[in-house]
């Protein structure tokens, strides 16, 4: 089994680990905008609120 997968997008194709839950554009972002090293867990509160925004916006779709 393999451990990357190959995703294509308007750029071209791209190795992404298999068992990443992000696809190709989300990894291209990280590639180009490189972040602080600062992660969502230092968040939890953030973390939490849009969880509680995603649930609320799903319950309307029922």
């Amino acid at each position: 089994m393999s451990s990357t997968r190959t995703e294509l997008d308007g750029l071209g194709s791209l190795e992404l680990p298999a068992e990443a839950l992000h696809g190709i554009h989300t990894q291209r972002a990280v590639e180009n905008f490189p972040m602080t090293g600062v992660t969502l867990a230092h968040f939890p509160e953030l973390v939490s609120a849009l969880a509680l925004v995603k649930k609320r916006c799903g319950a309307d779709e029922r």
